[in-house]
Protein backbone atom coordinates (compact mmCIF):
# COMPACT_ATOMS: atom_id res chain seq x y z
CA UNK A 1 0.00 0.00 0.00
CA UNK A 2 1.32 3.46 -0.86
CA UNK A 3 1.22 5.96 1.98
CA UNK A 4 -0.24 9.40 1.38
CA UNK A 5 1.43 12.79 1.86
CA UNK A 6 -0.96 15.73 2.38
CA UNK A 7 1.64 18.34 1.38
CA UNK A 8 3.88 17.02 -1.38
CA UNK A 9 6.45 19.44 -2.81
CA UNK A 10 6.51 19.49 -6.59
CA UNK A 11 10.29 19.92 -6.72
CA UNK A 12 10.59 18.61 -10.29
CA UNK A 13 8.68 21.51 -11.87
CA UNK A 14 11.59 23.97 -11.60
CA UNK A 15 12.81 23.55 -15.19
CA UNK A 16 16.10 21.84 -14.34
CA UNK A 17 17.34 19.04 -16.63
CA UNK A 18 16.20 15.70 -15.27
CA UNK A 19 17.58 12.19 -15.46
CA UNK A 20 15.00 9.67 -16.63
CA UNK A 21 14.55 5.93 -16.85
CA UNK A 22 11.48 4.49 -18.57
CA UNK A 23 10.24 1.13 -19.81
CA UNK A 24 7.22 0.05 -21.88
CA UNK A 25 5.26 -3.18 -22.00
CA UNK A 26 1.93 -4.45 -23.37
CA UNK A 27 0.54 -5.53 -19.97
CA UNK A 28 -0.14 -3.50 -16.78
CA UNK A 29 2.62 -3.37 -14.18
CA UNK A 30 1.87 -5.15 -10.86
CA UNK A 31 0.42 -2.84 -8.21
CA UNK A 32 3.02 -3.93 -5.65
CA UNK A 33 5.94 -3.11 -7.97
CA UNK A 34 6.38 0.48 -6.75
CA UNK A 35 8.17 1.10 -3.45
CA UNK A 36 5.85 1.27 -0.40
CA UNK A 37 7.38 4.60 0.67
CA UNK A 38 5.90 6.53 -2.26
CA UNK A 39 3.26 9.24 -1.84
CA UNK A 40 0.55 9.85 -4.46
CA UNK A 41 0.83 13.24 -6.14
CA UNK A 42 -1.71 13.46 -8.94
CA UNK A 43 -3.68 11.57 -11.57
CA UNK A 44 -3.85 13.08 -15.06
CA UNK A 45 -5.63 12.15 -18.28
CA UNK A 46 -4.59 13.80 -21.54
CA UNK A 47 -4.70 13.51 -25.31
CA UNK A 48 -1.27 14.14 -26.83
CA UNK A 49 0.40 13.91 -30.21
CA UNK A 50 4.09 13.03 -30.40
CA UNK A 51 6.22 14.10 -33.36
CA UNK A 52 8.95 11.50 -33.66
CA UNK A 53 11.88 12.83 -35.71
CA UNK A 54 14.15 10.22 -37.31
CA UNK A 55 17.66 10.40 -35.87
CA UNK A 56 16.86 13.38 -33.63
CA UNK A 57 17.83 13.97 -29.99
CA UNK A 58 14.58 15.92 -29.50
CA UNK A 59 11.24 14.84 -28.05
CA UNK A 60 8.30 16.81 -29.52
CA UNK A 61 4.73 16.61 -28.29
CA UNK A 62 1.51 18.60 -28.56
CA UNK A 63 -0.54 18.78 -25.37
CA UNK A 64 -3.23 21.14 -24.08
CA UNK A 65 -2.85 23.51 -27.02
CA UNK A 66 0.95 23.79 -26.68
CA UNK A 67 3.92 22.40 -28.58
CA UNK A 68 6.56 21.20 -26.10
CA UNK A 69 10.10 20.11 -26.91
CA UNK A 70 12.71 18.37 -24.76
CA UNK A 71 16.35 17.86 -25.72
CA UNK A 72 18.47 14.84 -24.81
CA UNK A 73 21.53 16.29 -23.06
CA UNK A 74 23.39 13.23 -21.81
CA UNK A 75 23.28 9.45 -21.72
CA UNK A 76 25.04 7.54 -18.96
CA UNK A 77 27.17 4.48 -19.62
CA UNK A 78 24.40 2.22 -18.32
CA UNK A 79 21.59 3.84 -20.31
CA UNK A 80 20.00 6.55 -18.16
CA UNK A 81 19.13 9.76 -20.05
CA UNK A 82 19.16 13.42 -19.05
CA UNK A 83 16.50 15.59 -20.73
CA UNK A 84 15.96 19.35 -20.71
CA UNK A 85 12.87 21.32 -21.72
CA UNK A 86 13.98 23.72 -24.48
CA UNK A 87 10.81 25.01 -26.17
CA UNK A 88 7.15 25.58 -25.36
CA UNK A 89 4.72 27.59 -27.43
CA UNK A 90 0.95 27.95 -27.34
CA UNK A 91 -1.12 28.01 -30.50
CA UNK A 92 -1.53 30.11 -32.56
CA UNK A 93 2.17 29.83 -33.38
CA UNK A 94 3.51 32.91 -35.11
CA UNK A 95 6.17 32.74 -37.85
CA UNK A 96 8.67 34.23 -35.37
CA UNK A 97 8.04 31.44 -32.88
CA UNK A 98 8.27 28.92 -35.71
CA UNK A 99 11.73 30.27 -36.58
CA UNK A 100 12.79 29.40 -33.04
CA UNK A 101 11.46 25.89 -33.61
CA UNK A 102 13.49 25.65 -36.82
CA UNK A 103 16.67 26.38 -34.88
CA UNK A 104 16.21 23.08 -33.00
CA UNK A 105 17.23 21.26 -36.21
CA UNK A 106 14.60 18.57 -36.58
CA UNK A 107 14.14 19.00 -40.31
CA UNK A 108 11.11 21.28 -40.20
CA UNK A 109 10.59 23.25 -43.43
CA UNK A 110 10.48 27.02 -43.71
CA UNK A 111 8.07 28.87 -41.45
CA UNK A 112 4.58 29.33 -42.90
CA UNK A 113 3.55 32.77 -44.14
CA UNK A 114 0.82 33.04 -41.52
CA UNK A 115 0.26 31.80 -37.99
CA UNK A 116 -0.77 28.21 -37.37
CA UNK A 117 -3.98 28.91 -35.48
CA UNK A 118 -4.51 25.56 -33.79
CA UNK A 119 -2.67 22.36 -33.01
CA UNK A 120 -4.73 20.65 -35.71
CA UNK A 121 -3.37 23.17 -38.24
CA UNK A 122 0.15 22.20 -37.18
CA UNK A 123 -0.59 18.47 -37.38
CA UNK A 124 -2.22 18.81 -40.81
CA UNK A 125 0.70 20.90 -42.13
CA UNK A 126 3.34 18.34 -41.18
CA UNK A 127 1.45 15.04 -41.29
CA UNK A 128 3.20 13.97 -44.49
CA UNK A 129 6.62 15.48 -43.79
CA UNK A 130 9.43 13.03 -44.50
CA UNK A 131 11.38 12.03 -41.39
CA UNK A 132 8.64 13.03 -38.93
CA UNK A 133 6.05 10.58 -37.64
CA UNK A 134 2.91 11.76 -35.82
CA UNK A 135 1.67 9.42 -33.07
CA UNK A 136 -1.61 10.34 -31.30
CA UNK A 137 -1.73 8.97 -27.74
CA UNK A 138 -4.34 8.94 -24.98
CA UNK A 139 -2.63 8.93 -21.57
CA UNK A 140 -3.85 8.08 -18.11
CA UNK A 141 -1.05 8.87 -15.63
CA UNK A 142 -0.67 8.09 -11.95
CA UNK A 143 2.19 10.13 -10.50
CA UNK A 144 3.91 9.39 -7.18
CA UNK A 145 6.95 10.78 -5.43
CA UNK A 146 9.42 10.30 -2.64
CA UNK A 147 11.42 13.43 -1.88
CA UNK A 148 12.58 14.87 -5.19
CA UNK A 149 12.11 11.62 -7.15
CA UNK A 150 9.08 11.21 -9.38
CA UNK A 151 7.53 7.88 -10.36
CA UNK A 152 5.22 7.87 -13.36
CA UNK A 153 2.88 4.95 -14.13
CA UNK A 154 1.07 5.46 -17.44
CA UNK A 155 -1.60 3.67 -19.45
CA UNK A 156 -1.18 4.60 -23.13
CA UNK A 157 -3.81 4.07 -25.81
CA UNK A 158 -2.42 4.01 -29.34
CA UNK A 159 -5.06 3.25 -31.90
CA UNK A 160 -7.25 0.49 -30.49
CA UNK A 161 -4.74 -0.96 -28.03
CA UNK A 162 -3.46 -0.15 -24.55
CA UNK A 163 0.20 -0.20 -23.56
CA UNK A 164 1.89 0.69 -20.29
CA UNK A 165 4.91 2.66 -19.17
CA UNK A 166 6.78 3.05 -15.90
CA UNK A 167 9.31 5.84 -15.29
CA UNK A 168 11.62 7.21 -12.60
CA UNK A 169 12.84 10.83 -12.82
CA UNK A 170 15.08 13.09 -10.74
CA UNK A 171 17.67 15.82 -11.24
CA UNK A 172 20.10 13.45 -9.46
CA UNK A 173 21.33 10.63 -11.69
CA UNK A 174 22.36 8.49 -8.70
CA UNK A 175 18.87 8.61 -7.19
CA UNK A 176 17.28 7.41 -10.43
CA UNK A 177 19.77 4.56 -10.72
CA UNK A 178 19.29 3.59 -7.08
CA UNK A 179 15.50 3.37 -7.36
CA UNK A 180 15.69 1.43 -10.63
CA UNK A 181 18.02 -1.13 -9.07
CA UNK A 182 15.86 -1.34 -5.93
CA UNK A 183 12.92 -2.44 -8.12
CA UNK A 184 15.22 -5.10 -9.63
CA UNK A 185 15.32 -3.53 -13.07
CA UNK A 186 18.39 -2.86 -15.19
CA UNK A 187 19.18 0.79 -16.08
CA UNK A 188 20.09 -0.40 -19.59
CA UNK A 189 16.42 -1.30 -20.18
CA UNK A 190 15.67 2.43 -20.46
CA UNK A 191 13.55 3.34 -23.49
CA UNK A 192 12.55 6.97 -24.06
CA UNK A 193 9.15 8.11 -25.30
CA UNK A 194 10.05 8.55 -28.99
CA UNK A 195 11.53 5.05 -29.20
CA UNK A 196 8.86 3.35 -27.10
CA UNK A 197 5.92 4.96 -28.87
CA UNK A 198 7.40 4.22 -32.29
CA UNK A 199 7.75 0.55 -31.36
CA UNK A 200 4.20 0.11 -30.08
CA UNK A 201 2.66 2.26 -32.82
CA UNK A 202 4.31 -0.06 -35.35
CA UNK A 203 2.86 -3.08 -33.54
CA UNK A 204 -0.60 -1.53 -33.63
CA UNK A 205 -0.24 -0.70 -37.31
CA UNK A 206 0.50 -4.30 -38.28
CA UNK A 207 -1.66 -6.10 -35.70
Amino acid sequence: MIAGNPNPTDTWSDGQPRWEWRIFQPAPFPQDLLPETLSPLRSVESAETYLVCTGSSLNFKIRDGHLEVKHLLNRSGDGLEQWEAVFKSAFPMTPRRFQRLQSLECGFPQAPDSALETENDFIDAYRELEGIRLIPVLKSRSVFHTGSTLFDHVRLQIGRKDFYSLAVEDVDEKKVRGWVLSMEFDPSQNTNYPAGLSHFAQRELFS
